[in-house]
């Protein structure tokens, strides 16, 4: 099994995962279904929280910026994804707006791996190509 050591090996991980173009992404109900299936593998954490899902076209990232400050200046404690990242990979994971640490990073990634791997050993796979 592979195991992150650096900060430099987890951005490696993280970009062979990300989609580069629409050919690369999961499409509708498989998206859907790769997703719930990943997310039962580690537990459901989505059921245990509580989350604000902020979609559209334009304006998302902002938005849900916005609404962290808001909301950690009322007290609450506030975990916030945005993507792309702008600067820093670490921008896609902040909890009360401060970027997580290089370490707690591949510390989280390491207890992921065995689960991403187990999707990409199902029916989903690692990646679906669409034809156009």
């Amino acid at each position: 099994m592979m195991t992150i050591k650096n900060f430099a090996e987890a951005k490696q991980f993280f970009y062979s995962h990300i989609p580069r173009g629409v050919k690369q992404k999961f499409p509708g109900a498989l998206g859907l279904e790769r997703a719930r299936y990943f997310l039962k593998l580690i537990d459901n954490p989505q059921n245990k929280i509580k989350i604000i899902h902020i979609a559209g076209t334009s304006g998302k990232g902002s938005t849900a910026y916005l609404t962290s400050l808001i909301l950690k200046a009322l007290g609450f404690k506030v975990g916030l994804h945005i993507s792309p990242h702008l600067l820093d990979l670490r921008e896609r994971f902040q909890i009360n707006n401060q970027l997580i640490n290089k370490e707690k990073l591949c510390f989280y990634l390491n207890k992921l791996i065995p689960y991403i791997e187990k999707v990409k050993k199902s029916r989903f796979g690692h990646q679906v190509i669409l034809r156009f």
